[in-house]
């Protein structure tokens, strides 16, 4: 009986897949046609399961590709995960928690407030974005406000005569924004919103996916407001025509081959609309209303200034020999920079002046960097050609400056408490 069972289980199979079909019962066919179908389906599974294998293929953007030192110890940046835990509504707030940098607030919200660091104001401090110059070519400053804080993945501080490697007006101190990376087969979102007095508001929203493998897409935008510009509501800020909407949009695609090239573009846009108050006027305004900003007589009710700044990047970086310590990176990049001030008789209290004054700048250029990190050695090697445009009304026309620059330096860890450096 045991013997049989076995013969009816195979019969019942081959007669369910047809292949008995006007064949006789013959037990050694019918065991040389079952070792076929299993090996057959084993194979099959073994195709599969390779191409399962492949359609898993690690894809990994390289980390931190906007890092001028990516390797760098905790008491020279400040990364997002510390952000998390400080309270702030702009850059200069992160920065004022590093020794050496005073920051004086002007006062009045959307203005670019005076930073020193050691010793050297803020024309002295180069800001960049992974790496690239990001300062007013007009006024060689950058108005922190700007910058959406979320969009910040590391923030990197390099002080000292080594600081001068990072742009002409990097001599006291070069501030690197390394941006967030995103890499996610699901849709992710985030929204941050906080709210208070005088129309305070400020939000950021966030979405990200992969579009398909390799492919990222990232989006986000960013509001900071403060006040209104309506009189018929008392302007709703801490003093009139001293209200600031900022919006910020940016994007970005990036694409990366598994160990070999990532390719980022990104775009960043700032728009703003600040209400120029100049101050309180203290001949005008009588001695106890001075703090009330119902009370108080204003310098100006109807100037204001609109700025619009668009940043566009192109970059592509790739391993040396899939070695991530080795990594070279080619920039080209693209800024547009447009300020219009306006003092214009619309209010019912006017100063009898009328001014329009626009200016324009631009700047673009090649930014070719290459990186080498090892626990002892850390090289550093960048080459940079720069266009800047300047217009600034009729009387001085156009004018544009061609730079050209190179810089390398090398740092070598003697002991833990010792390094040696030559750069230039």
């Amino acid at each position: 009986m045991s013997a049989r069972i076995p013969n009816i289980l195979f019969l019942m199979e081959l007669i369910a897949s047809g292949i008995l079909a006007a064949q006789p019962l013959d037990s050694t066919a019918i065991v040389r046609k079952v070792s076929t179908m299993v090996q057959d389906s084993l194979t099959a599974a073994r195709r599969d399961s390779t191409m399962a294998k492949d359609s898993l293929i690690a894809v990994h953007p390289i980390p931190l590709a906007g890092a001028l030192e990516p390797r760098c110890d905790s008491s020279r940046s400040i990364t997002a995960g510390d952000i998390t835990w400080m309270e702030y509504r702009y850059i200069g707030d992160l920065l004022a928690h590093r020794p050496g940098v005073f920051i004086r607030d002007m006062g009045s919200p959307g203005q670019s407030n005076a930073l020193t660091y050691g010793g050297a104001d803020a024309r002295s401090v180069a800001f960049l974005t992974d790496g690239r110059p990001m300062n007013d070519p007009i006024s060689g400053t950058y108005n922190m406000m700007l910058y959406p804080v979320d969009n910040i993945q590391r923030i990197e501080f390099i002080t000292g005569p080594r600081a001068m490697l990072y742009g002409l007006n990097s001599t006291g101190a070069a501030v690197n924004i390394v941006t967030k990376e995103f890499y996610t087969n699901k849709p992710y979102s985030r929204l941050r919103y906080s709210q208070g007095i005088d129309d305070y508001a400020q939000t950021d929203a966030l979405f990200s996916q992969n579009l398909y493998r390799g492919l990222n897409f990232t989006f986000g935008l960013s509001r900071f407001t403060i006040g209104t510009n309506t009189q018929a509501k008392n302007f709703r800020g801490h003093y009139p025509n001293g209200e600031d909407d900022a919006w910020s949009f940016r994007t970005t695609l990036r694409y990366a081959r598994p160990n070999s090239i990532n390719i980022v573009f990104s775009h960043l846009y700032h728009q703003t609309m600040t209400g120029l108050n100049g101050g309180v006027d203290f001949l005008q305004t009588p001695a106890g209303l001075v703090f009330n900003e119902s009370g108080a007589t204003m310098s100006n009710y109807d100037a204001y200034e609109k700025t619009y700044n668009h940043n566009f990047d192109l970059t592509a970086l790739t391993y040396h020999g899939k070695d991530s310590s080795r990594i070279t990176a080619l920039t080209a990049y693209y800024s547009r920079h447009q300020r219009l001030y306006r003092d214009e008789e619309n209010r019912q209290q006017t100063n009898g002046i009328f001014r329009a004054i626009d200016l324009q700048s631009s700047s673009r250029g090649m930014l070719v960097k290459h990186t080498w990190e090892t626990p002892v050695q850390h090289l550093l090697a960048t080459l940079r050609a720069e266009q800047v445009q300047v217009e600034s009304g009729a009387s001085i026309g156009m004018i544009t400056i061609n730079s050209f620059s190179g810089s390398a330096k090398e740092e070598l860890t003697i002991f833990d408490c010792c390094t040696a450096a030559v750069f230039g």
